[in-house]
């Protein structure tokens, strides 16, 4: 097969992986601002012990972070603004939107590292092929990273590409070196393009991608419905929280799921409840009460 051959066959196929990994998350076309000032942790007399399996959630202000077992409270870390988490894609690091860009967490160790990717309006983190990729909504910048690299603290030697237009986009780095990163403006996304592992462009598409539906849904009911991704039913319910409403805000405070291995995640920020359930049983494992109530929830996750 000859290389065109093959890259129009890669660029089918890698399109339609962006379509479904990619824009799943493409509910909110919001940015994260604040007037920011830097963030103070709770004191204390010695070093951190370090977490197992951390869970953190953002509050109007700040970071919980807890165990992933007890969901015992571990550290609060004060970080004004509207703050989102993501997995970084290791055991130990989560990844931190503020108003000023991306920001690496150490969630073990309760500690930012110094590792900064500047920019407004710093939007989805995807991790696909053992790679993280930042896409920064204001620049339309495009980093991407071997998770695996965090360790010590150290910047990751970093792939980088730059939009021809800032926009609310995705990007992807596939397992051969291909990227693929959304095509569009500030008013709308319009398709995407493939670059080689050298930043050549390969092929695009100007063919707005439809949207994949997911395995587990939290429904304004209250009820988590683990879903069969292979014939779109219910498996199970389990009754999570209490009903709520979707705010009209997409910053403000809702119930959110995070899913790690067979456990699953639900906030109740009305309730300033944070809940375990295993998926397996439906039971719930443990519930906590926090200072505040929570927005955005995740953890570390090794791996994509």
């Amino acid at each position: 097969m000859n290389r065109s051959t093959r890259a129009r066959t890669l660029t089918g196929t890698a399109i339609a992986l962006a379509t479904a990994m990619a824009l799943t998350a493409c509910g909110g076309d919001g940015d994260a601002s604040s007037d920011a000032e830097p963030e103070k942790q709770t004191k204390s007399s010695d070093a951190a012990a370090s977490v197992e399996n951390p869970v953190v959630a953002s509050y109007d202000g700040g970071l919980y972070v807890l165990d992933g077992e007890t969901l015992k409270l571990a550290k609060t870390i004060e970080l004004p603004g509207f703050n989102r988490v993501n997995p970084a894609g290791d055991e130990d690091h989560v990844v931190i939107s503020t108003d000023s860009g991306f920001r690496l967490f150490d969630a073990a160790r309760q500690e930012f590292t110094g590792v900064e990717y500047k920019g407004a309006k710093p939007g989805h983190v995807l991790r696909h092929g053992g790679k993280t990729v930042l896409f920064t909504d204001g620049t339309g910048e495009v980093n991407a990273f071997d998770p695996a690299k965090l360790a010590g603290g150290k910047q990751p030697k970093t792939r980088s590409y730059t939009s021809a237009e800032p926009h609310h986009g995705v990007a992807i780095e596939l397992a051969d070196g291909e990227l693929l990163t959304t095509l569009g403006t500030e008013e709308k996304r319009t398709g995407a393009l493939v670059l080689d592992r050298d930043g050549k462009e390969i092929a695009r598409s100007e063919d707005c991608p439809g949207v994949h539906g997911e395995a587990l849904v939290l429904g304004t009911n209250g009820v988590l419905h683990v879903i069969d991704p292979e014939t779109g039913k219910a498996e199970r319910k389990i009754d999570a929280v209490g009903d709520w409403t979707e705010p009209l805000d997409w910053q403000q405070p809702r119930p959110t799921l995070f899913v790690r291995d067979h456990t699953a995640y639900v906030s109740d920020p009305g309730k300033r409840r944070l809940h375990s359930f295993d998926l397996d049983s439906g039971e719930k494992v443990t519930s906590v009460t926090l200072p505040k109530g929570t927005n955005e929830l995740s953890g570390t996750v090794a791996g994509h």
